[in-house]
């Protein structure tokens, strides 16, 4: 996903004039492409969370445009009030690029994974939340994240090759889904991030009438979009790489309840309830701990 982010940014024939891109002690893996595309406006800089985001609220202030690249462990959480005050109260626009999102980086420990990024953004005004399946949600949405009044935390995972085939978009939002079987009696799968794949791989070869949605902005939803969309469907099934606090689950959750069909509805989340996750392991190993990887998927919705 940020190879596909940064390669985007540096093959597009019109780069935004005033974009100045700010790595947090981070090799890009395209150092030498940004340096070509963006001469003195591409900035590496040391560990220094707090100081970056107010370099670029200054550099927002002056008309530029700053997009900070760093590892989403230390995106959000360390830098929260600086980001708060400096970027999203003045509506100062800042991108803020995090790397090895969720559980992709877990083999180095709980300081190394993200599982209350999306609450504490989700809860800046001024702020838009972009979780990625893979390169296809990257690449359609670039232009939008380049150009979009709002400061903008997106959150890259692992994944980047993997994409959701035969998605459609629903009503011009920003949501994916597909229906899988007829819209009789469905099963409705929410989910954001590379966890839509997952759901993706358990539930394509199921005979079961599935919808499935894949939302990748956690905020400014339109809840009348995600209501109409699921209206058919009495079970659902939220499913993120998060806390069930402040991410996904509260989102819908907080739409669904003003819906007159709320109380026909079973909702059922999954992701962290609540506590650390203390094992050290594969991205692959803490999903199956939490039942977000495809198997256990699978298993819950064979066994509903």
């Amino acid at each position: 996903m940020k190879n596909t982010f940064i390669k985007a940014i540096v093959e597009k024939n019109e780069i935004h004039s005033k974009l100045i891109f700010i790595s947090v002690d981070q090799e890009t893996g395209f150092d030498k492409d940004l340096k070509n595309k963006l001469g003195e406006r591409f900035i590496m800089e040391s560990i220094s969370e707090q100081y970056v985001v107010g370099f670029a609220s200054g550099l927002a202030a002056d008309g530029y445009l700053p997009i900070i690249f760093n590892h989403a462990a230390f995106t959000i959480r360390r830098s929260y009030e600086q980001i708060l005050l400096d970027c999203c109260l003045q509506n100062r626009k800042v991108i803020f690029l995090g790397m090895g999102g969720g559980f992709a980086t877990a083999h180095l420990g709980p300081s190394h994974t993200t599982f209350d990024d999306i609450a504490l953004a989700r809860v800046m005004p001024n702020m838009e939340t972009f979780i990625p399946c893979g390169s296809d949600d990257i690449l359609t949405n670039l232009d939008y994240i380049i150009n979009t009044q709002n400061s903008v935390y997106v959150r890259l995972s692992k994944y980047g090759k993997y994409n959701l085939e035969q998605y459609s978009i629903y009503n011009n939002s920003k949501i994916l889904y597909r229906n899988y079987g007829n819209n009789e009696n469905q099963i409705c799968l929410i989910s954001t991030g590379p966890i839509s794949y997952n759901v993706y791989l358990a539930i394509r070869n199921l005979n079961l009438n599935i919808l499935h949605i894949h939302i990748p902005f956690v905020k400014n939803l339109d809840s009348n979009d995600l209501i109409k969309l699921s209206q058919n469907s009495n079970m659902i099934y939220i499913f993120e790489e998060h806390s069930v606090i402040g991410g996904l689950y509260s989102l819908c959750s907080e739409i669904f309840i003003k819906s007159t069909e709320f109380q026909k509805k079973q909702i059922f989340n999954y992701g962290i309830n609540d506590c650390f996750i203390h094992k050290y392991g594969s991205q692959e190993e803490i999903w199956e701990q939490l039942y977000l990887d495809s198997n256990s998927i699978k298993k819950i919705i064979l066994n509903r």
